[in-house]
């Protein structure tokens, strides 16, 4: 987030304005990292700001899947944090109209995904809820994380593909940060270690 302290006013039973700190000019843009030499990115232009609306868009236009997305955060007067959580659903190729009718009556009914987890603030029950008339099963069930690839290692080779005149001009600092554009991990490199890589190795003898 480029302004982490944008202040908007408080939107009616004082939910968060997410749409107006978001704006409505730009796109969202997704990066799936992949076992692949290339990392795949594509795009899709921001439609309200608010989130849960416009991954479902980008979902939609960019990888042509109906999607349903419920994202919330209650917080308090002081903006603690009480609970925050929410949910995806796709359709698989074969899902019927009447499923997916089903499963809409099933979200219109639940109402804001935050007054269930302020109830259930572990989701307990949520996929019941939303799949309610459907037969379930569970195929994997996994804490979800916060991972990022990147590292030192991964930074140092970048480091190597630069041009010498931007090698000559990196070792006129004592220290170099580089920052992840993804998690904002910082790596920092002394200017011994870069000369040390820099510096051509010659051939074993």
């Amino acid at each position: 987030v480029d302004e982490p302290h944008v202040d908007v006013p408080l939107k009616r039973a004082g939910k968060l304005d997410v749409g107006a700190a978001v704006g409505h000019h730009g796109e969202v843009q997704v990066t799936r990292f992949t076992k692949l030499a290339q990392d795949y990115t594509s795009t899709s232009p921001i439609q309200s700001g608010e989130v849960a609306e416009d991954l479902a868009y980008y979902l939609y236009t960019s990888e042509q899947v109906p999607s349903t997305i419920s994202l919330g955060v209650l917080v308090d007067p002081d903006y603690h944090t009480i609970v925050a959580g929410g949910f995806i659903v796709q359709a698989l190729p074969d899902a019927t109209d009447a499923a997916l009718t089903m499963v809409e009556k099933n979200i219109n009914e639940l109402g804001p995904v935050t007054e269930y987890l302020k109830d259930h603030p572990d989701g307990k029950g949520l996929v019941d809820k939303v799949l309610d008339g459907l037969t379930v099963n569970e195929v994997y069930n996994e804490p979800v994380s916060f991972k990022c690839r990147c590292s030192r290692d991964r930074f140092a080779g970048v480091l190597m593909t630069l041009r010498e005149d931007d090698k000559k001009s990196l070792l006129e600092d004592e220290r170099t940060e580089l920052v992840c554009h993804y998690c904002n991990e910082k790596y920092h490199f002394s200017k011994k270690e870069l000369e040390d890589m820099f510096t051509p190795k010659g051939p074993i003898q």
